[in-house]
């Protein structure tokens, strides 16, 4: 097992394993099998291959926590889950990680030679729900704010339009930026950043616009600033807000007759760039204000598109934190196990007030706390460590649903249905059911399990599952 391997096949269970192997074995491909996750983790770091076929069930690492690991590898292979119970919860969780396939078992090998062999064909690169250009940046989502946020930028790639990106500070502006350039036209061009706020003025001139030799002391040489730099590609101006108002006029006149002057010259140098602007400041409240030029705001507004805070897309923590973990192990060369469940439950119950950028700082302190097995509360930072933990019960969107299936048992007197039953209470109940059921299956049929998370009694759960004829199987 020293060389690269077409296929890596992992699986706790031997008689799976040793399926697998024969069945790619008559079709003529070769595997490297392994019943240790772990063991697999270290065979593709160090060799590499083009496609895992992996138990989503295993003792010391899931199939989910490898295929968050391959995410972070230069060349990530395609990876196909087998799972005993293929709820559409866990289905759509892995291919929005970018799982090639799903696959139930147990499994038709016919069906299960045909993925393996259009995955080794070459599919669609997958990340998170979200299609990446070629060679583009990684993004990893799952909320559903977040992919409309991604299909507003994909609408803007198409254009030349000026972008303002707005949103607090970390919640990844400069990631969406990127993947703006590569998605548009301009992706061969450069994309060429700059921090409004991180010069002083007389620096952030020079770096804008450049200088002649001469134009100032110390300017020895010539210099092409940002702009020009930016020909025929994309220019990223974070943090406009802090753009001092004597820059606002330049830029505003850059961006009206795509001309710019450089320090110490009356010679227009001819641009052509695509302008992405960032900020975390309220534009609108700062023109009011008369800190901002309102012409300019105008012009840097066109597209405007928001980026939400971490908390308020929660479904994205625990994604982007298992990303962090994969890019992260691999760059500090830890080999924590991957993040334990009460660690997660910290993770997903934490406001993030810094949001995407204190969630991978997070990570990569605990990397720095865990030597090895999983990422415990005891190595997260200290302030969520002192962080009251949420209920391990469903979202709020799914307690809504209890509290509506209550009332509405309530207002009946029953949970039994009855014929004049509204259409929003079979609603209700088809969803209360579906909970349940996931709920059950989560916990491999272990009903007390079930209930800490359900948060209803043993008999109010016996007399659903009646009901609803949720039987284990």
């Amino acid at each position: 097992m020293g060389t690269r391997s077409d296929i890596l096949v992992v699986d706790d269970d031997r008689e799976i394993l040793n399926l697998q192997e024969l069945a790619l074995k008559m079709s003529g491909l070769e595997a490297e099998p392994f019943s240790d996750p772990n063991q697999a983790w270290k065979h593709l770091r160090e060799h590499g291959a083009r496609l895992v076929v992996t138990d989503w069930e295993m003792p010391g690492m899931t199939g989910m926590d490898l295929l968050f690991k391959t995410r972070g590898l230069a060349v990530p292979p395609y990876v196909i889950i087998l799972t005993g119970h293929a709820t559409v919860n866990r289905v759509v969780q892995a291919m929005q990680v970018g799982a090639f396939c799903v696959l139930e078992k147990p499994f038709d090998p016919n069906v299960y030679l045909e993925i393996v062999q259009k995955a080794l064909e070459g599919g669609g690169r997958q990340s998170g729900g979200i299609p990446l250009p070629k060679d583009g940046p990684e993004v990893v989502v799952s909320s559903p704010k977040m992919k409309q946020v991604f299909e507003t930028v994909r609408s803007a790639a198409r254009t030349d339009s000026t972008v303002l990106l707005l949103g607090e500070s970390g919640t990844g502006k400069e990631v969406v930026a990127d993947y703006l350039h590569a998605c548009s036209a301009r992706a061969k061009g450069p994309l060429v950043k700059i921090n409004c706020g991180a010069l002083p003025e007389h620096l952030l001139e020079s770096e804008l616009f450049g200088h002649e030799k001469g134009a100032f002391t110390g300017a020895d040489r010539r210099r092409i600033g940002r702009f020009e730099e930016a020909h025929g590609g994309t220019l990223f101006l974070d943090e406009i807000g802090d753009l001092p108002q004597a820059l606002q006029v330049k830029l505003l006149r850059a961006l009206q007759q795509r001309v710019i002057e450089r320090l110490g010259s009356s010679q227009p140098v001819p641009v052509d760039f695509r302008l992405i602007s960032a900020t975390h400041q309220d534009m609108a409240a700062a023109v009011r204000a008369g800190e901002f030029r309102q012409d300019l705001y105008y012009r840097i507004n066109v597209v405007p598109i928001r980026i939400p805070a971490l908390r308020e897309r929660p479904e994205d923590i625990l994604p982007l934190a298992e990303h962090f973990f994969a890019a992260l192990s691999r760059r500090l060369e830890q080999a924590p196990s991957g993040i334990g469940e009460a660690a997660r439950r910290k993770l997903a119950s934490f406001p993030w007030p810094g949001n995407v950028r204190q969630l991978r700082n997070a990570i990569e302190y605990a990397l720095v706390m865990c030597a090895s097995g999983p990422i415990g509360p005891q190595h997260l930072p200290e302030e969520l460590r002192a962080s009251p933990e949420a209920p391990e019960a469903v979202d709020a969107q799914e307690a809504q649903v209890f509290q509506a299936v209550a009332a509405s048992g309530a207002a009946h007197g029953t949970l039994s249905s009855s014929p004049g039953e509204s259409g929003l209470q079979e609603t209700l109940r088809a969803v209360e059911a579906n909970l349940i059921r996931e709920a059950l299956e989560r916990h491999d049929w272990n009903v007390t399990e079930a209930l800490k998370e359900l948060k209803i009694s043993r008999s109010a759960l016996y007399e659903r599952m009646k009901l609803y004829g949720i039987k284990r199987p």
